[in-house]
């Protein structure tokens, strides 16, 4: 593995990166004091800053911060997530995200034809087996069905960073298959508390992990492309 020469990287990208960590903490602090105007402010910045950390550090891996973009965009709309079109519209947008990073993996790894055949035909089972659970949990079969649409681009994203992996790309994209699993711990999380049970401080745990994914995800890609690929 090529070490990292951490002096090499921009002054810029520290900067976005602790303004992030700062972001976070405030986020973190506020969910957990169910202060819902501190929350919300400080919400959009902890992703946020972390594309712009992308841009400065790495600007040619665009579907780095366009994926992370992408996640803040997300996270605005989700600031009015029991209205409709609010979550649907952040829905998309994490969706969208999330190919962009599966983007990113193809680009660090040359992964053979079958993994993309045998990916894509695990998409479409996956989608056709997990609409009933959906269903049951989300009684609108709209929602339903994007949010069955969503979770297998979610899982997708998961096998294709652990794919990464094992392709040759393990000295840091590891961190973005457990950013992976953190993400969907996070939005298993969001679906069992908006749909079937509410509990206090979900936000906390919610963004806690959340916020984890992202940075796990953004780093490692980060790390991967300095790394050379």
């Amino acid at each position: 593995m090529n070490p990292i020469d951490f002096g090499q990287i921009s002054v810029a990208a520290y900067v976005f990166f602790f303004l992030s960590i700062l972001a976070t903490a405030c986020e973190l602090a506020f969910a957990f004091l169910e202060n819902e105007l501190g929350r919300k402010t400080a919400k959009c910045f902890c992703v946020g800053c972390l594309g712009l950390m992308a841009v400065a550090w790495v600007p040619r891996a665009w579907p780095i911060y366009v994926g992370a973009f992408l996640g803040t965009i997300g996270d605005a709309f989700l600031l009015k997530k029991h209205k409709v079109w609010p979550m649907v519209l952040g829905t998309f947008s994490f969706f969208v995200g999330h190919v962009f990073y599966i983007a990113f993996y193809a680009m660090a790894v040359h992964f053979p034809w079958w993994i993309y055949v045998a990916f894509a035909v695990f998409y479409v089972l996956f989608c056709l087996i997990a609409y009933g659970p959906m269903h049951k949990i989300i009684k609108q079969p709209q929602m339903a069905f994007g949010g069955t649409i969503y979770f297998g681009i979610l899982v997708l994203d998961f096998l294709f960073a652990a794919a990464a992996c094992f392709f040759g790309a393990f000295d840091y994209l590891f961190l973005a298959a457990l950013g992976g699993v953190c993400f969907i711990a996070s939005d298993c999380f969001l679906v069992y508390t908006s749909y079937v049970k509410d509990m206090k401080r979900r936000d906390f745990y919610i963004m806690a992990t959340y916020v984890m994914a992202q940075a796990l995800i953004i780093v490692g890609a980060c790390l991967t492309f300095v790394k050379g690929i």
